[in-house]
This record gives structure tokens, sequence and C-alpha cells, in this order.
């Protein structure tokens, strides 16, 4: 089952997701540092986007969708169903 499949990227890091695989293989082999779940700095609240890309100053959070009904576009929903 893919789901509970462990995601080690090239790097040798273990990520949550096979997106998030894609995009640490991708930021890697393009050069882009960065660093994996780095706390954000958000007043009391602990959060932790996906990726922080350290040349940039930019946190990348991936929001997952594998379910339709996220989607509100009738015609993009259909192709999802």
């Amino acid at each position: 089952m893919v789901s509970k499949a462990k995601h080690d990227t090239i790097q040798g890091e273990r990520v949550k997701s096979v997106e998030e695989l894609m995009i640490a293989n991708f930021l890697y082999l393009n050069g882009i540092e960065y660093e994996y779940e780095k706390p954000y700095p958000h007043g009391a609240i602990m959060y932790r986007p996906d990726f922080y890309l350290k040349d940039y100053d930019i946190y990348l959070e991936h929001f997952g969708v594998d379910e339709a009904f996220w989607v509100s576009n009738p015609k993009l929903r259909k192709e999802l169903d």
C-alpha cells in the first residue's frame, strides 16, 4: 500500500507522502536548497510547512488533495472521479 510506504528522498530524508517525495527530489535535482518541516515563526502556534527554501526565504506547503469533493469545478471534479 503506497500510503503506508516509507518515502525516502534522494538525500535520505524521510517525508510523509509521495507528493512530498517528488517535490523534495525535484528541488534537490534542480539545486534548490531547502529544509524539510522547518518551524514557521507564527506566534504561539507550532506550524511546520513542508519545505523552507533557504535562498528565497519562502515557505512551501503542499496541500494534497486526493478526494474529488475538494474540487469545486464540476468539469474537473468529473475528470477526477
